[in-house]
């Protein structure tokens, strides 16, 4: 192990010589096995366990569950007339069952809404905070931003309440579109508001139903933005230096509108991009372009009057005169050169092309494409983007808090490992792997990839760690430290566990092109050759905890302290008197 590349990830406190993972593999262990399905040490039943925490568990068959009455011998013929009975049955199925709402008191909804705007808002910048008046048309929207400040109140009451919030909100989005359809645009668009922010909640409340059921109405809100042409894109509102009075108010007011469906465009773009991720499945909108208008700056965004509004727009218009402010046509995810036409102040356009870049390297991943040509392109796409919105080393550090630095490093741990796999290899599925997976689990371990995979996941548990207690964490932050966990469990696992010995696994340095950003050349191994490869055990461990730690005391979002649970309860695969067997 390279000790000042260690010393840089994991401080100078920590020393790696004295400790060692006890953890080998035995090819003769293989010819001893009685079954096929025996491919790893019976210890793994640890497997099931693991499933059952797993976040997207809602399954859990009964011994009482019976097949379903149709399914009869068919020996005994069947039977296809209806009786008066099965009648009344159909009946009862299509009865909506009533509902009272429990709906807290008005103190209760103004701090939940201040909630909102102090803690959501920054992370999740769609509303426009100086011009949001409650009204009869955003009553959906309301709801769903008290199921947000509910969770900050503390308590478990306040989650299921908002949970049940949530689950109310996306049965009425259905009924008040199909009222409104035709009637009221401005209802509709308040519909498509509360909806992405719905699922936002939704995705990580840390609740495997619900989760699914995000998963499964996400798509209509979506179709409700096509139907209305929200994704077309928009023209720049001019203002000139003298305007002011009632036509500046106007303005501002017409903008703010504007500004508000494009944000909405890309938080629907995002959250398709994290489900997809979280789920392992396709997106439904295309991420092979990007099409929106980009949004305008934060600063802009968060003005607090129209004459705020009019001095920063035009203070940013200047500073920024070299810059294109907005872009014609779409913007290709494949072209690195595409990227410098997006404007370098539209950090929330660069979160959704960020994510659409994440997109395009799992679809790669599921077409089987060729690794090398590919790698290199997402190598090109990583570092434009990195040079264009994050790149700081010239600049005094500012406060980012989208946090698109840890979702830059994500979508590099993406090129480098298939996390559907690596999920699997912890239990997700409560099984043991195939022989093929499992030779794939082996030969990423011991792979570049993998070396790549710690080094980006070592940065994501040191942005994460440095962040302010205060602060609240992106959507993206849980997801992105599991990935860093999980990357970490199966190298340690399968990557010093081969069969290949000392002498015929010469130590390489890897030159990364990444690690220019941060001040490096190369990058050596964490674990190295000989007794060097037992080094980095204690380094690595160390570095896992901290990641399982900080998923349990991020932010109010449940779904970072199943994660944390999960991973937790994979340690077993690491631990020092664990064997395995292959």
């Amino acid at each position: 192990m390279n000790d000042d590349f260690a010393a840089w990830i994991f401080g100078s406190e920590f020393t790696s010589g004295e400790y060692e993972m006890d953890v080998c593999l035995s090819g003769s262990d293989l010819m001893t096995q009685e079954t096929n399905e025996d491919l790893v040490d019976p210890e793994l039943l640890q497997l099931q366990h693991v499933s059952s925490l797993w976040f997207t568990n809602v399954w859990k068959p009964s011994s009482s569950e019976t097949p379903h009455s149709s399914l009869e011998d068919p020996a005994q013929g069947g039977n296809a007339t209806l009786d008066e009975q099965y009648r009344q049955s159909i009946r009862k199925k299509l009865q909506i069952a009533s509902f009272e709402p429990t709906v807290p008191s008005a103190d209760t909804l103004n701090m939940c809404i201040h909630y909102y705007f102090a803690k959501t808002q920054p992370v999740f910048p769609i509303v426009h905070p100086a011009t949001f008046m409650p009204c009869k048309a955003n009553a959906n929207l309301i709801v769903v931003m008290c199921a947000f400040g509910l969770l900050f109140t503390g308590s478990d009451h306040g989650l299921q309440q908002g949970l049940h919030f949530f689950e109310r909100i996306q049965k009425a989005s259905l009924q008040t579109w199909e009222n409104s359809v035709g009637k009221s645009r401005e209802m509709i668009v308040s519909i498509i508001y509360g909806a992405s922010l719905a699922q936002v909640f939704g995705m990580l409340s840390g609740s495997a139903k619900t989760l699914l059921n995000v998963d499964a109405f996400h798509g209509p809100p979506i179709s409700w933005a096509r139907n209305l042409k929200l994704d077309q894109p928009t023209v720049d509102i001019i203002i000139e230096p003298e305007t002011g009075g009632t036509l500046l108010e106007e303005q501002w007011r017409s903008w703010a509108r504007r500004q508000e469906l494009i944000r909405v465009m890309h938080a629907l773009y995002i959250v398709d991009a994290e489900l997809a991720s979280i789920l392992h499945h396709e997106p439904i909108q295309s991420f092979e372009s990007y099409k929106f208008s980009p949004t305008c700056s934060e600063t802009v965004f968060m003005a607090a009057s129209a004459i705020d509004w009019k001095y920063k727009l035009l203070a940013e218009t200047r500073q920024l005169k070299d810059q294109p402010s907005s872009f014609d046509g779409r913007i290709l995810l494949s072209d690195p050169d595409s990227l410098r036409r997006i404007p370098a102040h539209s950090r929330f356009t660069a979160y959704a092309v960020l994510e659409g870049i994440s997109m395009r390297v799992i679809s790669w991943r599921k077409s089987l494409a060729e690794q090398v040509p590919a790698t290199r392109e997402f190598d090109d796409l990583l570092i434009a983007f990195y040079t264009r919105f994050l790149d700081r080393r010239e600049q005094k550090p500012s406060h980012d808090s989208l946090q698109l630095e840890i979702l830059w490093h994500l979508v590099y741990m993406e090129t480098s490992a298939d996390f559907n796999l690596l999920e699997k290899a912890i239990g997700r599925e409560g099984t043991r792997l195939e022989p093929a997976e499992l030779s794939a689990m082996i030969a990423w371990a011991t792979s570049q990839d993998a070396e790549r995979s710690i080094l980006h996941a070592s940065m994501i548990q040191k942005h994460v760690q440095t962040m302010s207690v205060v602060s609240e964490f992106a959507i993206h932050v849980p997801r992105a430290l599991f990935s860093a966990g999980l990357a970490l469990i199966c190298y340690m696992r399968f990557g010093a566990k081969s069969n290949m010995s000392p002498e015929s696994s010469p130590p390489s340095n890897h030159h990364f092109p990444e690690l220019a950003f941060f001040g490096m050349v190369e990058f050596m191994p964490i674990t190295g050759i000989g007794e060097r490869r037992f080094d980095g055990a204690f380094s690595q461990k160390t570095l896992l905890f901290s990641i399982i730690d900080l998923l349990d005391r991020i932010g109010h979002w449940e779904l970072a302290r199943k994660f944390a649970s999960i991973l937790r309860a994979s340690t077993v695969f690491v631990s020092d008197n664990h064997d395995i067997r292959i």
